[in-house]
C-alpha cells in the first residue's frame, strides 16, 4: 500500500479541489490487528486476544441478552498496550475492553439490527478499570468458545468512505463539471487504503462492504431528516469505530455466522466511558 504522503499526492494531482485541507482532515488514523493467519502477519506487539474466554470478576455474571440467553464472548482489548498507538478514539489508557454479542449460536434467525433498536440488548462493551480482580469464566452452555489468538498491532489510516456523509457534503462544494473526477477520486483513495487494511481494526472509519456503516447508524438517529442534511455530516462525524471484527464467514473465528462485526460510539460518550451507548451492527464479508 503507498504511504499516506503518496496518496495525498496522487489524489491532489488528479482533483485539487477535493484533495485539500478539508478531505486531509476526513482521514483518520486507525490501528490494524492481525492474528498472524492472514495478511501482515504478526507484525506488531500484543494488544488484546480474538476469541478463547474472558476473565470478569468475581461478582459479575456472565453478559445476556434478558429473556434470550448468554452472549458470546469475542474480543479483549489491551488499552495501556493500545494507547501506545494514535488510534484516532479517546480510549481509556489502562484496564481492558470485553467485547460481547449475541451471534446466533442459540437462535439462527434472531441478530442484533440497527433497525430495531431493542435488540441492542443483544450487544455489550465491558470496561474493567486496571487493578480490578478477575479470573478466567468458562463459556456457559449452550454457546461454544473459540481458540484464543494473540492481536497484534499495526498502525494505519482510513479515507473517508464515498457514502459517508462527511464525503458526500464535501463532494456536494465541488464545482459540477469536477464533481464526478472528484467521486472518482475519493472512491480511489478510499480503495488504495483498504488494500492495505488488516482484517480487524480499532479507530479509523467501518469497512464498507453492503453500504456505509456510519450512514447506516446516524439514519437510526435522524432518520427523520433527510440524508442531504447539514446534520447527516455533523453527526457522521461524532461517531468512532471502537472495534471491527471481520471473520471471514468462518465457523471457528468468534461472531462467523456474522460476518464483520462493528462497534461504534459518539465521541462524547466515549470520553465518559458510557460504553453503554455504544452500537454494535454486522455486515456480511
Amino acid at each position: 500500500m503507498p504511504d499516506q504522503d503518496e496518496i495525498l499526492a496522487e489524489v491532489r494531482a488528479r482533483v485539487p479541489g477535493v484533495a485539500g485541507d478539508e478531505w486531509v482532515g476526513l482521514l483518520r488514523p486507525a490501528v490494524g490487528l492481525t492474528t498472524g493467519d492472514g495478511a501482515g502477519g504478526t507484525d506488531g506487539p500484543v494488544v488484546g486476544q480474538l476469541g478463547g474466554v474472558p476473565s470478569l470478576p468475581d461478582g459479575m455474571w456472565w453478559p445476556e441478552w434478558d429473556g434470550i440467553g448468554p452472549l458470546s464472548f469475542g474480543v479483549s482489548l489491551d488499552c495501556a498496550a493500545l494507547s501506545t498507538f494514535d488510534t484516532g478514539v479517546a480510549l481509556p489508557t489502562d484496564g481492558t475492553l470485553l467485547f460481547f454479542c449475541y451471534d446466533r449460536q442459540i437462535d439462527f434467525e434472531l441478530f442484533v439490527s440497527l433497525d430495531v433498536p431493542s435488540t441492542q440488548a443483544g450487544a455489550r462493551v465491558v470496561y474493567l478499570p486496571a487493578g480490578t480482580p478477575v479470573r478466567p469464566r468458562a463459556t456457559p452452555e449452550p454457546l461454544r468458545a473459540h481458540p484464543a489468538r494473540a492481536l497484534h498491532a499495526r498502525p494505519t489510516w482510513s479515507a473517508v468512505p464515498s457514502e459517508n456523509p462527511a464525503a458526500r457534503a464535501l463532494l456536494a462544494t465541488v464545482p459540477d463539471a469536477e464533481r464526478g473526477a472528484a467521486w472518482q477520486a475519493v472512491t480511489e483513495a478510499e480503495a488504495w487504503f483498504d488494500a492495505g487494511r488488516a482484517r480487524h481494526q480499532v479507530g479509523g472509519y467501518p469497512r464498507t462492504i453492503q453500504g456505509d456503516i456510519t450512514s447506516r447508524v446516524v439514519g437510526t438517529k435522524l432518520g427523520r431528516l433527510g440524508a442531504d442534511s447539514p446534520m447527516w455530516a455533523m453527526e457522521a462525524r461524532r461517531w468512532v469505530t471502537l472495534l471491527q471484527v471481520d471473520s471471514g464467514g468462518a465457523d471457528e473465528v468468534p461472531w462467523g455466522e456474522l460476518g464483520i462485526v462493528y462497534w461504534l460510539i459518539r465521541r462524547e460518550d466515549l470520553i465518559a466511558g458510557a460504553f453503554g451507548d455504544a452500537v454494535m451492527t454486522s455486515s456480511f464479508s
